[in-house]
């Protein structure tokens, strides 16, 4: 894994440390650092990503598609901005019931909607929130 050094603006936008670093393969190396933060229990937005990264959501979306490293570095927590869950590919194939069944496990509360299953708006952080806290949700000491 190549790594890729960034910086997070006053305006809450992840800059790569060498601004000549805008190739699919640097986006996606700090797409997937930033998924290493994210608690479990918790899910942030294709949207709120790919407004950190400065691409289109549909491109955060491939790229989480070809995550190398899936439950690992946890694409699996990032869903829609309306709280569904967003798709899934594991070894090839569309796993969305088990996206969902993965989210329930770590502790993400789901919601009943008109539309079906969605993620409870109070499961949906945001992922500034984790990289101003230099614990990471753990305590110390």
């Amino acid at each position: 894994m190549v790594a890729v050094v960034v910086r997070v603006s006053k305006k809450g936008k992840v800059l790569p440390i060498n601004s000549r670093c805008v190739r699919r393969e640097c986006i996606r190396e700090a797409l997937l650092a930033l998924l290493t933060i994210i608690p479990q229990g918790k899910v942030v937005t294709y949207g709120e990503l790919s407004r950190l990264l400065g691409v289109n959501p549909r491109f955060i979306a491939l790229l989480l598609k070809e995550n190398p490293y899936p439950i690992a570095v946890p694409c699996h927590r990032v869903v829609k901005s309306s709280g569904g869950v967003g798709g899934y590919t594991l070894e090839g194939r569309r796993a969305d019931a088990f996206k969902a069944k993965l989210l329930r496990f770590e502790g993400v509360s789901m919601c009943n909607s008109i539309s079906g299953i969605k993620v409870c708006r109070g499961s949906i952080a945001k992922l500034y929130d984790f990289l101003n806290d230099s614990t990471n949700g753990r305590k110390s000491g």
